[in-house]
């Protein structure tokens, strides 16, 4: 732990070189970049509004693209230049996803989806679903785009890049969030906060989910490795995590609301973070775990390897 240069507040972050050295942390009101593996943060956008907790940050492998999405905190913000700076690019944007490389950037406005294949530099013409998504999830390649449509058991799922849209479905409603593999063999759904969702696996390219067993309802957007065999998700005084594909789950019993989680490509490191200050790390694929209570607001944070 250390104090954080221009943030001044005491939080674990790590600094390990394999856990990425760009890296970004939504706060209040503003999105923080440390370009030193954790070491010194440096404030890069303000927003005078503040953002939201539901804010979600994303960064490309090799950390010169990062975007934060934040439904009700002024939509999507994008930066290509390794956080030196970040332009909202879209306020309107209801719901956004990227590649690891950067290279495909997602969002939907409404009904209306969009995609870029330049790394955030044109979009696309508007392609009309039909029907209002409530969050975005993709594979770490870009190919498999899901978009669950809100208050439905439905989705509706591309597996060429947002060319053409089939549907299939949950198990439950109000998906959350969505996270996947890198291939998108694997992915997680898992609740919107207080709705008492559970959180689903997919391990067939994201075509059918099953809900999970022994986790019940949680309050985070989950995380999944690269290859997906590490999972994990935030619950209430609980983060839960599987080593085996989402097959089984392991409460690690630490008393909080989680609301965030993040993931190194491997699923080597892992951090969960609340909005109230607290901070929880392990470095040994979720073995063991440390907490730190902070007095910061984290509302996002994501690291160079994060596989979204």
């Amino acid at each position: 732990m250390g104090l954080i240069p221009g943030i001044g507040t005491n939080g674990f972050v790590g600094t390990s070189p394999s856990y990425g050295k760009y890296r970004i942390l939504v706060s209040n009101y503003k999105i923080w970049v440390s370009s030193n593996y954790g070491i010194t943060w440096t404030a890069s956008y303000y927003r005078s509004s503040g953002f939201n907790n539901t804010a979600l940050a994303f960064i490309s492998d090799t950390g010169q693209y990062m975007m934060v999405f934040a439904v009700s905190g002024g939509g999507l913000y994008w930066s290509s230049n390794y956080g030196g700076s970040f332009t909202n690019v879209d306020a309107s944007a209801s719901t956004a996803a990227m590649s690891r490389t950067g290279q495909y950037v997602y969002k939907t406005v409404g009904s209306n989806f969009y995609k870029s294949t330049d790394y955030g530099g044109t979009w696309s013409s508007a392609v009309a679903l039909g029907v209002t998504p409530s969050i975005m999830g993709c594979s770490g390649n870009g190919a498999i785009i899901e978009l669950p449509v809100n208050g439905t058991y439905n989705h509706i799922r591309s597996a060429n890049y947002g060319v053409s849209w089939g549907s299939a479905g949950f198990a439950a409603f109000y998906q959350y969030a969505l996270a996947m593999s890198n291939t998108g063999q694997y992915a997680l759904s898992s609740g919107k906060p207080n709705s008492y969702t559970i959180p689903e696996v997919s391990s067939d390219y994201g075509i059918n989910f099953s809900s999970t067993s022994g986790i019940g309802s949680v309050a985070s957007r989950g995380i999944v490795s690269e290859t997906g065999q590490y999972m994990l998700v935030g619950g209430y005084n609980n983060i839960y995590k599987s080593i085996n594909y989402g097959v089984t789950w392991t409460p690690v019993a630490i008393v909080g609301s989680w609301n965030n989680v993040s993931m190194s490509n491997t699923g080597q490191y892992q951090v969960a973070t609340t909005t109230t200050g607290m901070i929880a790390q392990s470095s040994d694929y979720g073995a063991t775990w440390t907490l730190a209570f902070e007095d910061h607001i984290w509302l996002g944070y994501s690291s160079s390897f994060i596989v979204v």
